[in-house]
């Protein structure tokens, strides 16, 4: 299902983007440290991008303060084997700083608006929505310099980049907006009419119906939608541009209810705690006996019961289960956590499919079920292999050829390899007083000590310094 959701097309671009991106960094002019991840740039592949996605959305199950504590073997509290297994630390980080989705050239909100684009095209591609449909906003969490970065106090984020999303009544996102700043308008459309618009094109002139809190809905949005074959039925405000006054100023007791017509536009209020303005076009204003959770009855608006039957907390619930295993990280680049964003409702509606047509009488299969299935399958992960081996291993990729080689002849090819390999001298600098120049020792760095050696592997390509007594565990452990 997921492969569906995200298909093979979006990775081939996604290792498209990041190769040309990560060989842009690597030619640019700017002086670079030694060993430093931007002076070369092994150019990734597909294979090695699922893994890479696979590890991001690993990470969103744990709280980590950084992410590189999870790849280091000095840190007891945070380490954790599966990371180290399948890339190393230093190739994770390259591959998120060169991470892109769009072209190297790309400007603004530009760098992720078209892969946003796309996406979505593709949601909508492959389900076939129903006849009630949901718009609400919601708010990704971004707290550094930005100049479309929105504050939406009821959001618990508060802070960060704004998304206009359309759903099913059951929770497949079909449409996202990304708020990228004020944008020029015809003089006779609003700001809201232009969105809904925008957001329902694809299924306008269907007989969809759609459900929109106060923000959205006014006379004048239901009057063109009813023109496009569309149905709606939301909340109102009462500050709203041509709300009939006859209702908006009416004084009720609890419980009454009172409605006006314009065509086939209905406007109600009715009080139960606090008065409550509705607009609808597909239902007639009436009061229904409906029952609650508790089982307790109670009369109702039937425009009220029917938005709270299709809306309440679908994009909230949405926005819920995605916040509990989020695989964005804090992050300068704004652009990045989006992308993850977008992978994590790509993972959303995937679990959703696969839950509907899949597991649908399976009421124990939860979200976290599945993601724990797909990352198995992203980081190609030998279910047969137990945790001690995997610890033992400590990579999937280092594979020691003879294994099931007699031992003497193992030590015959070992030799073998080690013809040439000595040490010899680190010369120093021109110019500089000392004879010999010391660096850090390969071996004693990755043990998290700091020990600075003359010597190198004369025989080695990268000539790497090592103590004399790490000569061996250099040759026999990590290059042999």
């Amino acid at each position: 299902m997921f492969d569906i959701v995200f298909p093979k097309h979006f990775v081939d671009y996604i290792v498209q983007c990041t190769n040309a991106y990560g060989n842009k960094l690597c030619s640019t002019n700017r002086p670079h440290t030694r060993h430093s991840r931007r002076a070369v740039f092994r150019e990734t592949n597909n294979e090695e991008i699922l893994k890479f996605l696979g590890l991001c959305l690993l990470k969103g199950h744990f709280k980590c303060p950084k992410q590189r504590n999870l790849f280091t073997y000095t840190n007891h509290l945070y380490y954790h084997p599966i990371f180290t297994y399948v890339m190393s630390a230093r190739r994770h980080e390259q591959l998120l700083r060169c991470l892109y989705a769009s072209e190297v050239d790309a400007k603004g909100s530009r760098k992720i608006t078209q892969f946003i684009d796309t996406a979505t095209a593709h949601f909508q591609k492959i389900y076939n929505a129903g006849k009630n449909l949901s718009l609400d906003e919601s708010l990704l969490l971004y707290r550094g310099r930005l100049q479309f970065r929105q504050y939406i106090k009821s959001k618990k984020a508060r802070y960060g980049i704004k998304f206009y999303e359309l759903t099913t009544s059951d929770g497949y996102v079909l449409n996202i907006y990304m708020y990228c700043g004020k944008e020029n308008l015809e003089e006779n459309i609003s700001k809201t009419e232009d969105l809904v618009l925008r957001l329902m094109r694809p299924y306008l002139l269907k007989g969809h119906h759609l459900y929109m809190d106060n923000f959205y809905n006014s006379v004048s949005l239901c009057k063109k939608l009813l023109g496009l074959r569309t149905h709606t039925v939301g909340t109102l405000r009462s500050n709203r541009k041509g709300n009939p006054d006859s209702i908006v100023k009416k004084k009720l007791k609890k419980g009454e209810h009172v409605w006006v017509r314009k065509n086939n536009v209905y406007v109600s209020k009715w009080r139960d705690s606090r008065p409550v303005l509705m607009i609808s076009t597909n239902t007639h204003p009436t009061m229904v006996e409906v029952q609650n959770r508790f089982g307790r009855k109670k009369m109702k608006p039937l425009e009220v019961a029917t938005y709270n039957n299709h809306i309440m907390s679908r994009i909230d619930r949405l926005d819920q289960m995605v916040s509990y295993y989020s695989s964005p990280r804090k992050t300068i680049r704004w652009y990045k956590k989006v992308l993850f964003h977008l992978l994590d409702i790509s993972v959303w509606n995937a679990y959703f499919l696969y839950k509907k047509y899949k597991k649908n009488k399976d009421k124990s299969y939860e979200f976290i079920m599945f993601r724990e299935e797909l990352i198995k399958d992203l980081i190609k992960l030998d279910t047969n292999i137990n945790v001690k081996d995997l610890v033992n291993k400590k990579s999937m990729h280092y594979n020691r050829l003879h294994n099931n080689i007699p031992a003497i002849e193992r030590n015959e090819r070992s030799l073998d390899r080690m013809k040439g390999h000595w040490p010899e001298r680190i010369e120093s600098n021109p110019g500089s007083k000392k004879k010999y120049a010391f660096l850090k020792c390969r071996v004693c760095s990755k043990d998290g000590k700091r020990v600075e050696t003359s010597y190198r592997c004369k025989g080695c390509p990268q000539k790497p310094p090592l103590c004399p007594s790490c000569f061996e565990a250099w040759h026999n452990e990590i290059n042999l």
